[in-house]
């Protein structure tokens, strides 16, 4: 088995991607298990072949290491959970028996165009070679290009010049190299054809379906990003340890407790061999956390980085320091079975990694002593240890989700519903209101935009909200919701001298009841010119009646109480 091809086998067996393919392969209940692996197991494994570890965006979003594969992967479970729902029944055919044929096909169809709806994103990087060789997707896989040269001595750039919305044109060509013709013999000519072309109610309807699955995996992505941003972003290099050592560990990239290993496990402190285990540390901390701290991202692999790393790590008080000297590099002898062995290292605390007294410390003993004259330096932490197992168990640095470590924890005493970010809560109204899954300036909308004002009706936005999976502990009918507690201390928001937020509106004279809404200002809302020219203005702006806060069912509706809009 080629490099590249165990390396696709080996991300599509790791938890997130097997999980995605079962739940795939769980709303396909038709296809026998050989067909199963032909029309579902094969396409997604050759898919990522292709496309290897490509980036989705160069920054915006899925921009890391496989970003692409992940990210099209999303999209295509999304889209089949919507095809399979009865929304999308009713536009798949007209009768009973052409719905029995083409309902399972057209299902199908969403999968797999969702599957390759970004495919033409492989022709906006170019990926190079020795002697420059640049590979051509229409021509070969990448992962045969990696195979070829070796993926180390192979670098990938984005093309300059290209637009937001090159890829979508140049995605029907890739499809039809991409296209396997197990695929195409199950679709028919005449699907392919009705999707490509969008002929027909049903392909429509897909193809909005498969945009609003694209729209749903960015979203996510982008939300998780700025959680983790906000989280990492303090410079601090103590907070990427923990992460950076637990999949270090699961990988296999230390050994621990072994003589002539990188880590051995103390009371208190991990001994790291200089600067063999250290510059592993690195590595790992770019590859988790360099998008979202542009020092990581910065480190040299080499010993200026690791010095680099360890003084971050010594300003943050995550490193063992001589009280005598203030050094951080300590020279070891390490003995065991009769065995020694010399080396230079550093101690960090077990805390910092995620460990605690009771992991699996090393049996053996180990003495330290200063690089400068070899006095000895006394830390009592492998004396003469007691023999336990070697395995190491590491805490998960974030039980409730392992990839993507959890915010900061509001203080309880900020009540039930607080800890919302109102920013955040901005952010997330923005991305609906673009996205198009939060109603806006249309008939029976949840925004309204006007050129001074913005209405947004409550709590119909964040029940929305809730919907897509946003802030699920929240409830936004409370009457004291932490949704509208975090936008009260926003300044661009509307208030009563009472801090209340709510305002009750009419569309129009004729309007039979009032809407609720939050007031927001246009300009803050909406923050760039582009973004403003992209949402637009509600067409009957002039007709919204602003309404006294006090207003109540059955209160007279002036006439001139119009939108200054």
């Amino acid at each position: 088995m080629s490099d590249s091809r165990a390396a696709v086998r080996k991300l599509l067996a790791g938890e997130d991607c097997s999980a995605l393919v079962r739940d795939v392969l769980e709303r396909f209940p038709e296809f026998e298990p050989a067909q199963a692996q032909v029309l579902v197991k094969d396409i997604v494994e050759r898919f990522f072949y292709e496309v290897m570890d490509l980036g989705a965006s160069e920054s915006y979003h899925h921009s890391d290491s496989w970003g692409l594969a992940r990210h099209s992967l999303e999209v295509a479970v999304y889209a089949l959970r919507v095809a399979r729902s009865r929304h999308f029944v009713g536009h798949a055919a007209p009768t009973p028996e052409e719905q029995e044929h083409r309902l399972p096909r057209l299902r199908y169809a969403c999968f797999l165009f969702a599957l390759y709806h970004d495919a033409g994103k492989v022709l906006q990087a170019h990926v190079v070679g020795p002697g420059r060789d640049l590979h051509n997707p229409l021509v070969e896989a990448l992962g045969d290009f990696y195979d070829r040269h070796g993926r180390e001595q192979c670098a990938t750039e984005w093309r300059e010049g290209r637009g937001l919305e090159d890829h979508v044109e140049a995605t029907p060509y890739v499809i039809g190299y991409l296209l396997p013709p197990a695929s195409a013999g199950y679709l028919g000519p005449r699907i392919i054809a009705e999707v490509v072309e969008g002929r027909t109610a049903g392909a429509r309807e897909l193809r909005e379906i498969i945009v609003e699955a694209d729209q749903h995996s960015v979203c996510h992505a982008r939300r998780k990003a700025e959680i983790l941003t906000a989280t990492y972003a303090s410079g601090s290099f103590v907070a990427y340890l923990a992460k950076s050592f637990a999949e270090g560990t699961k990988r296999g990239k230390f050994a621990v407790n072994v003589l002539g290993g990188d880590v051995f496990l103390g009371r208190r402190f991990a001994l790291f061999r200089y600067p063999e285990a250290v510059l592993k540390l690195v590595a790992l901390a770019k590859e988790f956390f360099g998008r979202y701290d542009a020092t990581v991202a910065r480190l040299g692999e080499d010993d200026s980085g690791a010095r680099f790393f360890l003084a971050k790590l010594k300003a943050g008080e995550g490193l063992f320091t001589d009280p005598h000297t203030g050094l951080w590099k300590l020279k070891s002898t390490v003995r065991s079975d009769g065995q020694t062995d010399h080396r230079e290292c550093v101690l960090i605390p077990l805390e910092h990694l995620g460990l605690s007294a009771e992991t699996a410390a090393f049996p053996g003993s180990v003495a330290f002593s200063r690089l400068g004259d070899g006095s000895e330096v006394v830390i009592s932490d492998f004396q003469g240890l007691p023999a336990k197992p070697v395995e190491v168990v590491v805490k998960s640095p974030t039980a409730a989700a392992p990839v993507f470590p959890e915010p900061k924890v509001i203080p309880s005493t900020l009540g039930p519903q607080e800890g919302i970010d109102p920013e955040d809560l901005v952010r997330n109204l923005r991305d609906g209101m673009t996205a198009g899954w939060i109603p806006t300036n249309v008939p029976q909308a949840q925004v309204y935009v006007g050129p001074k004002t913005s209405f947004v009706a409550t709590p119909a936005v964040f029940l929305k909200m809730r919907e897509r999976g946003l802030y699920p502990e929240y409830d936004p009918q409370d009457r004291s919701s932490a949704y509208l507690r975090a936008l009260a201390r926003l300044s661009y928001v509307r208030k009563a001298p009472t801090n209340r937020i709510v305002y009750p509106i009419m569309l129009g004279q004729g309007s039979e009841r009032a809407l609720k809404v939050i007031k927001f200002d246009t300009e803050a809302l909406l923050s760039s010119p582009e973004l403003r020219a992209r949402v637009g203005l509600w067409r009957d702006c002039e007709r919204i009646v602003e309404l006294p806060q006090d207003w109540k069912p059955g209160d007279a509706v002036a006439s001139g109480g119009e939108s200054d809009d």
